[in-house]
Parts: structure tokens; C-alpha cells; sequence
């Protein structure tokens, strides 16, 4: 359990004080809106509220999505749309089919990842999304810039028709999830970057998961609480984290932190408005990333010309409870 869980403890009057001022300060910033009534602060006020249920040592829910047996392998699947043990796959629209623009993600998992959620912001927007990835892969081995590397390998093999497939659709934009966990990483992000920039009117780099313990092994110990499943984030991560931002400074490109999709202040709950995250610490549940995309769509902009970044605003304390913060984005990040 950490400190900040031991030292503070909310009544429940001051977490309705805080769940009161959370939407205050929201309703002003906040305003997308889809033809299903989702408004993009929600999943946000959800995190912070998420925290502030940690933070008090409340139970977890007996009932949660996906369940705790099936979470930790619950990864977002996407059939014959993946490249997954392939070196093709099919190129499907998960998007508006009339749409006149494109969004195309590339990637591993970790792009992958996000296909609920921008499937659900390209219909909202109206524009053709389509998925070219290939999990277990990593962006060192894409590029083949890994020493010693058989460059006839399936995941190098496969990027170079991933290549042409991506320049054929012309995208409007490319979104390319982040992997931080192979040794040359940074040095393939920027190589791919370089090679795919000029097929695309606008390129988006997204940060990496946060890479706590698995959600659901947490719910598995006896006398487990949202306390004790509270994570902080990991201090090594958020160091990576900038020099992901880095690359995509060096290469000129846009830069969206999911980060705080995830965590707030730098604690990531187990379970958020009865949803576990993720399946094993990095990877998005396909029913998270569907929750978080009236969110993650007004980080992304998709009909701006820019990312606008996901920060934290403080909502005001009162004399029992600490300062609660969540998460809503602001202004534009390069």
C-alpha cells in the first residue's frame, strides 16, 4: 500500500465534495460530445474518482469487466486484420466507411492496443480507420537496425509491405504506438518514423503503457483492496517516457502521453468504474480502450491540425482531503 494511501483517508462527504468539484472543473474544458452521449471527461472524472476509492482502502468491485479470470488475457484481438504469426493480413476499415479522410495506426501490440478507441473516434469523426500491425514485434527489429539481425526475419520482412500498404492509403494521419523494452527501441522509433513521415500529412507518436504488475494477479491476494492494488508508476518509466517524447521532437513529429488515460499523479488503479485497464500491466483491455476513446479522440484531434495534451487539473481540497487531481486535456503539444 503506499504512503500516500496510508496518510490519507477520505469521508465520505469530502469524496463527494471532490466527486462534485471534479465535474465542475471539467464541464468548462470538456465538451466533445458523441451521438451516444459520451462526453470526453467522463473516463477521466472515472481515473480520478478510481484514485480517490484507492487512496480510502475501499474494496474492489465483485464484479468487474473483463472478469478477473479472463484479464489477464484479454488482449485487443484482431483476427485476420493482424499480422500476428503472418506476414500479411487483410486491411480492414474499422472506421466510417463513407469517410472521407483516413487515420491508419502501425505497430506492435502496443499499438494495437488502441484500435477500440480510435475506432470509435474515426466513426465519431467520420473518417476510414484502418489498422497495419504486427505484435511481437518491435521497432528495432522493423527498421532491422538490431546488430547481427537476419534481415530475412518475419517482423522485418513484414514492415517492408507494411510500408507500401501504408503509402497506398494516403493517410491523413499515422498513429504509432510506443514499445520501450528492446534494446535499440528509440533508435528503431526514429528510423521508422523517417521512413514513413512522407507518406503521411501528419504523424503521431504515442507514449508507452505505464508497465505496472498485472491488475487481476493483484485481486488474486487475500484481503486485496483498491489500496493495495493502487500502483504507483514506475520511476524508470517516466524517464523512458521523456525520451519518447524526445524522438519525437528530434524527428518533428506530434506527441500524445496516454499516460494519464491510465494513471493520475502517478498512481494507476487496478479497476476503474468497474473496468480492469489492463491485462497484464501494459497492454489495454479492448472494453478499457473502447472507455477511454471519447478521451483518447480529444488528445489525438483528430480534425485539428495538432495533438492537444492529456494533463492533470487540481481540483480544490477541502480541510479533510488531499488535493485530487484528474485528467483532461489542454493545450497543444508538439
Amino acid at each position: 500500500m503506499s504512503d500516500r494511501t496510508n496518510s490519507h483517508r477520505l469521508s465520505d462527504g469530502a469524496r463527494a465534495a471532490v466527486w462534485t468539484l471534479a465535474i465542475l472543473a471539467l464541464a468548462s474544458v470538456a465538451t466533445a460530445t458523441y451521438s451516444s452521449g459520451a462526453v470526453a471527461s467522463k473516463p477521466l472524472v472515472q481515473l480520478a474518482q478510481a484514485v480517490a476509492d484507492g487512496e480510502q482502502n475501499d474494496s474492489l468491485p465483485a464484479i468487474t469487466t473483463p472478469t478477473v479470470e479472463h484479464a489477464l488475457r484479454d488482449h485487443v484481438n484482431l483476427g485476420r486484420c493482424s499480422a500476428f504469426h503472418r506476414l500479411r493480413s487483410e486491411i480492414c476499415n474499422y472506421g466510417d466507411p463513407k469517410g472521407t479522410k483516413t487515420v491508419v495506426v502501425f505497430g506492435n501490440s502496443h499499438s494495437a492496443m488502441w484500435v477500440p478507441a480510435l475506432a470509435v473516434a474515426a466513426k465519431a469523426d467520420h473518417w476510414k480507420f484502418y489498422p497495419v500491425v504486427k505484435e511481437s514485434c518491435g521497432y528495432d527489429t522493423y527498421s532491422d537496425v538490431v546488430p547481427k539481425l537476419d534481415p530475412n526475419n518475419q517482423c522485418t520482412s513484414w514492415y517492408e509491405w507494411a510500408r507500401t500498404v501504408i503509402a497506398r492509403l494516403h493517410p491523413d494521419v499515422l498513429v504509432m504506438g510506443s514499445y520501450t523494452k528492446t534494446t535499440y527501441w528509440a533508435l528503431g522509433e526514429r528510423t521508422v518514423i523517417r521512413q514513413l513521415l512522407p507518406v503521411t500529412k501528419r504523424f503521431v507518436l504515442l507514449s508507452d503503457s505505464p508497465w505496472i504488475p498485472a491488475p487481476a494477479q493483484c485481486f488474486l491476494f487475500a484481503h486485496a483492496t483498491q489500496g493495495t492494488c493502487l500502483r504507483h508508476e514506475p520511476q524508470l518509466r517516466i524517464h523512458v517516457q521523456e525520451e519518447t517524447q524526445n524522438v519525437a521532437r528530434e524527428m518533428h513529429v506530434q506527441y500524445l502521453d496516454i499516460t494519464p488515460l491510465l494513471c493520475d499523479a502517478q498512481l494507476c488503479p487496478s479497476v476503474i468504474d468497474g473496468i480492469i485497464p489492463t491485462a497484464d500491466g501494459s497492454h489495454v483491455t479492448p472494453q478499457y480502450s473502447r472507455f477511454v476513446a471519447p478521451a483518447f479522440d480529444m488528445g489525438l484531434n483528430l480534425t485539428g491540425s495538432n495533438t492537444i495534451a492529456i494533463t492533470s487539473v487540481t481540483v480544490p481540497s477541502t480541510s479533510t482531503s488531499t488535493s485530487t487531481s484528474t485528467s483532461t486535456p489542454t493545450a497543444p503539444a508538439q
